[in-house]
């Protein structure tokens, strides 16, 4: 299964900049979870916690204020959306034998399965 790759920009009076990979996708919630946790980890390592990397790509330390989280493609952790494409990965992960169907759902044996 491919790597979900988040670009995190925070603004404010300074930046600091972080790129995540995961193994999975991840909520809003849990990027912010990853972003706050990586302030107190040494910049020149990157931090890993569970199936996720984090990166400082530019760091200037100021007040915090607003955070813009930008995903490799067309998942949304801000309304947890999960693009087709990796939908697809995790659902044949899980699941080998499912087929998309024309009602746009996911069925293994006729019955429908979900994530």
């Amino acid at each position: 299964m491919s790597r979900f790759t988040y670009k995190v920009s925070e603004t404010s009076e300074d930046t600091r900049n972080y790129k995540i990979e995961s193994d999975h996708h991840l909520t809003h919630d849990e990027i912010l979870d990853l972003v706050g946790s990586c302030d107190t980890h040494p910049m020149a390592d990157p931090y890993t916690d569970d199936g996720a990397t984090i990166t400082f790509v530019d760091t200037d330390f100021g007040e915090d204020s607003q955070l813009e989280i930008k995903a490799d493609c067309s998942c949304d952790p801000i309304n947890e959306y999960l693009c087709f494409d990796h939908e697809r990965e995790a659902i044949k992960e899980k699941y080998p034998n499912a087929v998309y169907t024309d009602q746009c759902t996911w069925e293994v044996n006729g019955k429908e399965v979900e994530l």
